[in-house]
């Protein structure tokens, strides 16, 4: 079972690159069940099959390319992808931000509160990165702000002064940030 796990988490990881996983998907639903809208002989209408054959989908794509030759090919098409003009910054922008929140090397597990204005409300937070002297910039950190029900979200260069470390697990500090203060804490 962890096994199709991982190759479910591959498979998203090879399609949000390559496009809007979100309407990938509802596209081809739709799609599937338009396929489908038919009655099966002695079955009937099957609510959800559309669904369940795009999950099942992309586990395959994950398993596929998971392997040798699978690894090779997503190599070319990342190469392609990252040296096409326009291509190039959507592919990579939705690549490394899939890769943070899905990929084998997480970046977002450094969970901070900071307090932007000085006025005792806090945001939590992820450092993105700890060290921006390659920029000309010392003594503050990036700091990446989810917001509720999305992906999307700000950096901000933040005084390493102003960041305090937040004492919860990086997993249920996101659930909790992108649910909007809902779920995701222990202890509840």
């Amino acid at each position: 079972m962890k096994k199709l796990l991982t190759y479910f988490l591959h498979g998203l990881l090879v399609l949000l690159p390559l496009g809007a996983t979100l309407y990938i998907i509802v596209v081809a639903v739709m799609k599937v069940n338009a396929m489908l809208d038919f009655n099966f002989p002695g079955i009937g209408h099957i609510p959800g099959l559309g669904i369940v054959i795009v999950l099942l989908g992309i586990t395959i794509l994950g398993f596929l390319t998971s392997g040798i030759l699978g690894t090779g090919i997503l190599k070319i098409v990342d190469y392609v992808a990252s040296k096409t003009p326009l291509v190039k910054i959507i592919y990579t922008s939705i690549r490394d931000l899939a890769n943070a929140f899905l990929g084998e090397k997480k970046t977002f597990t450094k969970p901070v509160l900071v307090d932007i204005l000085g006025n005792g409300v806090q945001h939590i937070g992820f450092v993105t990165r700890e060290n921006l002297s390659n920029l000309g910039i010392v003594g503050k950190m990036a700091v990446y702000f989810p917001t509720a029900y999305s992906l999307a979200g700000n950096v901000a260069i933040v005084p390493t002064e102003k960041i305090q470390p937040f004492h919860g697990n990086y997993a249920e500090a996101m659930r909790f940030v992108v649910s909007g203060g809902v779920t995701g804490l222990q202890g509840e």
